[in-house]
């Protein structure tokens, strides 16, 4: 079984999705944010089942999972997943550059 790591870009993205939307909409702002951690601990037993990620030239070790109209990133370690994203599925990781460059080669 995997350990989910919600990396800290991931969360403070989350925390400010959150805030800007909690006065207007608040149950369905609690709602989608329990929704997307339920989806993303699904990943703890099945961290293949995440569609791999061509963005990236680490292609094996990313991979997304799809939430509604999010892309969840993610990297699969031997014991962990790091998210690395929660962004919308119509944006490319292309020219994303803080995400890229938290993505490291793996060596297979």
């Amino acid at each position: 079984m995997y350990q989910i790591n919600w990396t800290e870009p991931v969360l403070e993205k989350l925390v400010l999705f959150r805030d800007h939307r909690i006065d207007s909409l608040p149950r369905a702002t609690l709602l989608f944010l329990k929704q997307i951690t339920e989806a993303t601990s699904r990943l703890e037993t099945t961290p293949e089942r995440g569609k791999l990620v061509f963005e990236t030239d680490y292609q094996r070790a990313i991979r997304e999972l799809l939430f509604n109209d999010f892309r969840i990133i993610y990297r699969i370690h031997t014991d962990q997943i790091d998210t690395l994203a929660v962004i919308r599925a119509r944006k490319h990781l292309i020219g994303l550059s803080p995400i890229r460059s938290r993505i490291k080669p793996v060596i297979f």
